[in-house]
Protein backbone atom coordinates (compact mmCIF):
# COMPACT_ATOMS: atom_id res chain seq x y z
CA UNK A 1 0.00 0.00 0.00
CA UNK A 2 1.28 3.15 -1.20
CA UNK A 3 1.14 6.79 1.13
CA UNK A 4 -1.48 8.19 -0.75
CA UNK A 5 -3.48 5.06 -0.39
CA UNK A 6 -2.69 4.75 3.27
CA UNK A 7 -3.76 8.33 3.88
CA UNK A 8 -7.25 7.80 1.66
CA UNK A 9 -8.18 4.80 3.71
CA UNK A 10 -7.21 6.60 6.97
CA UNK A 11 -9.43 10.12 5.86
CA UNK A 12 -12.10 8.19 4.26
CA UNK A 13 -12.78 5.49 6.86
CA UNK A 14 -16.25 4.80 8.25
CA UNK A 15 -16.53 6.03 11.91
CA UNK A 16 -16.64 3.66 14.69
CA UNK A 17 -19.45 3.52 16.56
CA UNK A 18 -18.20 1.23 19.55
CA UNK A 19 -18.67 2.69 23.20
CA UNK A 20 -15.66 4.12 24.23
CA UNK A 21 -15.51 2.19 27.75
CA UNK A 22 -15.77 -1.59 25.13
CA UNK A 23 -13.26 -0.17 22.89
CA UNK A 24 -10.59 0.38 25.67
CA UNK A 25 -11.62 -2.94 26.92
CA UNK A 26 -9.64 -4.25 23.59
CA UNK A 27 -6.94 -1.46 23.44
CA UNK A 28 -6.40 0.27 27.17
CA UNK A 29 -3.54 -0.96 29.17
CA UNK A 30 -3.93 0.21 32.85
CA UNK A 31 -0.66 1.40 34.51
CA UNK A 32 0.80 0.24 38.01
CA UNK A 33 -0.53 3.88 39.28
CA UNK A 34 -3.80 2.18 39.49
CA UNK A 35 -4.93 -0.26 42.40
CA UNK A 36 -6.36 -2.40 39.36
CA UNK A 37 -3.41 -2.49 36.96
CA UNK A 38 -3.76 -4.51 33.90
CA UNK A 39 -6.37 -4.69 30.67
CA UNK A 40 -9.27 -2.43 31.65
CA UNK A 41 -12.09 -3.50 32.83
CA UNK A 42 -15.20 -1.34 32.66
CA UNK A 43 -16.65 -3.70 35.44
CA UNK A 44 -14.28 -2.20 37.89
CA UNK A 45 -16.00 1.54 37.53
CA UNK A 46 -19.31 0.93 36.11
CA UNK A 47 -20.11 4.78 36.67
CA UNK A 48 -17.95 5.67 34.23
CA UNK A 49 -19.71 4.21 31.00
CA UNK A 50 -22.44 6.69 30.95
CA UNK A 51 -20.08 9.80 30.69
CA UNK A 52 -17.80 7.84 28.05
CA UNK A 53 -20.41 7.73 25.73
CA UNK A 54 -21.41 11.16 26.03
CA UNK A 55 -17.61 11.91 25.31
CA UNK A 56 -18.16 9.91 21.91
CA UNK A 57 -21.60 11.99 21.45
CA UNK A 58 -21.31 14.72 18.41
CA UNK A 59 -24.71 15.56 19.71
CA UNK A 60 -24.01 16.87 23.11
CA UNK A 61 -20.84 19.30 23.57
CA UNK A 62 -20.05 19.98 26.96
CA UNK A 63 -19.80 17.45 29.38
CA UNK A 64 -19.25 18.25 33.21
CA UNK A 65 -18.65 15.56 35.52
CA UNK A 66 -18.80 16.77 39.01
CA UNK A 67 -17.08 13.98 41.69
CA UNK A 68 -15.53 12.25 44.76
CA UNK A 69 -11.38 12.03 44.76
CA UNK A 70 -10.01 8.66 43.52
CA UNK A 71 -13.17 7.49 41.92
CA UNK A 72 -11.41 6.52 38.30
CA UNK A 73 -12.14 10.51 36.79
CA UNK A 74 -8.27 10.58 35.05
CA UNK A 75 -8.23 7.14 34.13
CA UNK A 76 -11.86 8.17 32.36
CA UNK A 77 -9.84 11.20 30.76
CA UNK A 78 -7.36 9.02 29.07
CA UNK A 79 -9.20 6.85 27.81
CA UNK A 80 -11.25 9.71 26.12
CA UNK A 81 -7.99 11.07 24.83
CA UNK A 82 -7.04 7.59 23.48
CA UNK A 83 -10.81 7.00 21.84
CA UNK A 84 -10.65 10.39 20.26
CA UNK A 85 -7.38 10.05 18.78
CA UNK A 86 -7.63 6.74 17.69
CA UNK A 87 -11.48 6.83 16.20
CA UNK A 88 -12.40 10.72 15.47
CA UNK A 89 -9.36 12.47 15.13
CA UNK A 90 -9.43 16.57 15.76
CA UNK A 91 -6.72 19.16 17.80
CA UNK A 92 -6.89 18.42 21.58
CA UNK A 93 -5.81 20.18 24.73
CA UNK A 94 -6.04 18.71 28.36
CA UNK A 95 -5.55 21.59 31.04
CA UNK A 96 -3.99 20.94 34.56
CA UNK A 97 -3.73 23.23 37.12
CA UNK A 98 -0.23 24.10 36.60
CA UNK A 99 2.39 24.17 33.61
CA UNK A 100 4.61 22.23 36.37
CA UNK A 101 1.92 19.64 36.80
CA UNK A 102 0.59 19.32 33.44
CA UNK A 103 4.82 18.00 32.53
CA UNK A 104 4.89 15.28 35.34
CA UNK A 105 1.52 14.29 34.27
CA UNK A 106 2.31 13.80 30.79
CA UNK A 107 5.40 11.98 31.54
CA UNK A 108 4.40 9.97 34.15
CA UNK A 109 0.17 9.55 32.82
CA UNK A 110 -0.05 10.17 29.62
CA UNK A 111 3.03 9.09 27.51
CA UNK A 112 2.75 5.51 29.32
CA UNK A 113 -1.13 5.20 28.02
CA UNK A 114 -0.12 6.54 25.10
CA UNK A 115 2.58 3.74 24.51
CA UNK A 116 0.44 0.94 25.92
CA UNK A 117 -2.24 1.35 23.47
CA UNK A 118 -1.52 -0.11 20.06
CA UNK A 119 -3.81 1.81 17.90
CA UNK A 120 -2.39 5.21 19.60
CA UNK A 121 1.34 3.99 19.89
CA UNK A 122 0.88 2.99 16.28
CA UNK A 123 0.15 7.26 15.21
CA UNK A 124 3.19 8.63 17.28
CA UNK A 125 5.23 10.72 15.23
CA UNK A 126 8.88 9.80 14.60
CA UNK A 127 11.41 12.47 15.48
CA UNK A 128 11.60 14.76 18.94
CA UNK A 129 10.78 18.03 17.28
CA UNK A 130 6.76 16.27 16.37
CA UNK A 131 6.93 14.16 19.67
CA UNK A 132 7.51 16.52 22.92
CA UNK A 133 6.87 16.16 26.69
CA UNK A 134 3.97 18.27 26.34
CA UNK A 135 3.31 18.50 22.52
CA UNK A 136 2.32 15.44 20.11
CA UNK A 137 1.69 16.22 16.94
CA UNK A 138 -0.48 13.12 15.96
CA UNK A 139 -2.06 12.74 12.52
CA UNK A 140 -4.99 15.34 12.72
CA UNK A 141 -4.94 15.03 16.49
CA UNK A 142 -2.38 17.38 17.97
CA UNK A 143 -2.00 16.81 21.52
CA UNK A 144 -1.26 19.76 23.61
CA UNK A 145 -0.98 19.39 27.65
CA UNK A 146 -0.70 22.49 29.78
CA UNK A 147 -1.52 24.59 32.78
CA UNK A 148 -3.93 27.06 33.42
CA UNK A 149 -1.49 29.69 34.65
CA UNK A 150 -0.25 29.57 30.74
CA UNK A 151 -2.81 32.25 29.48
CA UNK A 152 -0.78 32.14 25.98
CA UNK A 153 -1.50 28.52 26.20
CA UNK A 154 -4.85 28.81 26.45
CA UNK A 155 -5.43 31.87 23.63
CA UNK A 156 -3.79 29.58 20.92
CA UNK A 157 -4.87 27.84 18.05
CA UNK A 158 -8.97 26.06 17.92
CA UNK A 159 -9.02 22.95 19.37
CA UNK A 160 -11.52 20.58 18.88
CA UNK A 161 -11.41 18.68 21.97
CA UNK A 162 -10.84 20.37 25.50
CA UNK A 163 -10.17 18.39 28.93
CA UNK A 164 -10.00 20.55 31.88
CA UNK A 165 -8.98 18.68 34.91
CA UNK A 166 -9.52 19.27 38.23
CA UNK A 167 -10.45 23.10 37.51
CA UNK A 168 -11.38 23.91 40.92
CA UNK A 169 -8.00 24.22 41.33
CA UNK A 170 -7.19 26.96 38.70
CA UNK A 171 -6.39 29.68 40.69
CA UNK A 172 -6.99 32.08 37.69
CA UNK A 173 -10.99 31.33 37.09
CA UNK A 174 -10.84 33.48 34.26
CA UNK A 175 -8.81 30.35 32.96
CA UNK A 176 -12.25 28.03 32.24
CA UNK A 177 -13.87 30.64 30.11
CA UNK A 178 -10.64 32.11 27.84
CA UNK A 179 -10.55 27.97 27.61
CA UNK A 180 -13.95 27.40 26.30
CA UNK A 181 -13.71 30.14 23.90
CA UNK A 182 -10.99 27.67 21.97
CA UNK A 183 -13.69 25.48 20.55
CA UNK A 184 -15.79 27.75 19.14
CA UNK A 185 -14.84 26.83 15.24
CA UNK A 186 -16.03 23.26 15.62
CA UNK A 187 -19.65 22.54 15.55
CA UNK A 188 -18.81 18.60 16.87
CA UNK A 189 -16.71 20.27 19.71
CA UNK A 190 -16.50 18.70 23.06
CA UNK A 191 -15.66 20.08 26.29
CA UNK A 192 -15.04 18.09 29.13
CA UNK A 193 -14.69 19.29 32.78
CA UNK A 194 -13.85 17.07 35.39
CA UNK A 195 -13.21 18.00 38.69
CA UNK A 196 -14.03 16.77 42.88
CA UNK A 197 -16.21 19.73 44.36
CA UNK A 198 -15.14 22.61 45.97
CA UNK A 199 -17.72 25.85 46.43
CA UNK A 200 -21.07 26.29 45.49
CA UNK A 201 -21.74 28.89 42.84
CA UNK A 202 -18.25 28.62 41.43
CA UNK A 203 -17.23 27.72 37.91
CA UNK A 204 -17.51 24.03 38.44
CA UNK A 205 -20.38 24.28 40.03
CA UNK A 206 -22.30 26.54 37.47
CA UNK A 207 -21.13 24.14 35.01
CA UNK A 208 -22.45 21.04 36.76
CA UNK A 209 -25.79 22.73 37.60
Amino acid sequence: MNCFEETARFTCRPPDLTPPWQWAEGNVEIDRSSPFPGKYSANQTPWTKEPLEKCADNRIRRIAIRCAAQTGKTQMCLIVLLFWIATDPGPIQWVMAAQDEAKTFANKRVDPAIRSCRPVADMLPRGRRNNKTLEINFPESPLLISGSNSKSKLQGNPIRYLILDEARNYKDKSAIPTALKRTTSFWNARELIVSTGDSEGDEVDRAFE
